[in-house]
């Protein structure tokens, strides 16, 4: 009643608080997710199945929650974004840089893709993640060039300077 909820929108609420039991702070931050930021139904059967099935963390959900609702991921990325955060387990730091580079510098789908794998498959370290997300961004390499990188950096393990004198050395073809 006192947030003006449609009889479809409540009864997904009202599915995700009974149904599945979440606890009283869980659902003030659901509840304020859902209704302050005006979730779609579809993005909020989304977000429901990603913070319930999965069972995210409350520290976790409001980084998600954040990324989702106040930066505006479009349904297929955000079913991207949500099988990188929950079912590989990113840590909260990395999930943090890895939400910065998908949002802030808005990454295609594809690239995304290639992205998050090398990402959580292969386990980079925050600091090498750093320096494969400046190298995949700020330069733009395509994704067939990504792929190659990516493979030299994490398949071989080469240490952070060489990866710096690397990309020293690919710098000029990828720009021009």
């Amino acid at each position: 009643v006192l947030f003006g909820l449609s009889n479809e929108t409540l009864m997904i609420f009202a599915s995700v608080v009974v149904l599945f039991g979440l606890s009283n702070e869980t659902l003030m931050i659901f509840a304020s997710v859902v209704v302050l930021f005006s979730l779609s139904n579809e993005t909020l059967m989304i977000f429901a199945s990603v913070v319930v099935l999965f069972g995210l963390s409350n520290e976790t959900l409001m980084i998600f929650a954040s990324v989702v609702v106040l930066f505006g991921l479009s349904n297929e990325t955000l079913m991207i974004f949500a099988s990188v955060v929950v079912l590989f387990g990113l840590s909260n730091e990395t999930l943090m840089i890895f939400a910065s580079v998908v949002v802030l510098f808005g990454l295609s789908n594809e690239t995304l893709m290639i992205f998050a794998s090398v990402v959580v498959l292969f386990g980079l370290s925050n600091e090498t993640l750093m320096i494969f997300a400046s190298v995949v961004v700020l330069f733009g390499l395509s994704n067939e060039t990504l792929m190659i990188f990516a493979s030299v950096v994490v398949l071989f393990g080469l240490l952070n300077e060489t990866g710096f004198e690397l990309l020293l050395v690919y710098e000029i073809p990828v720009l021009h």
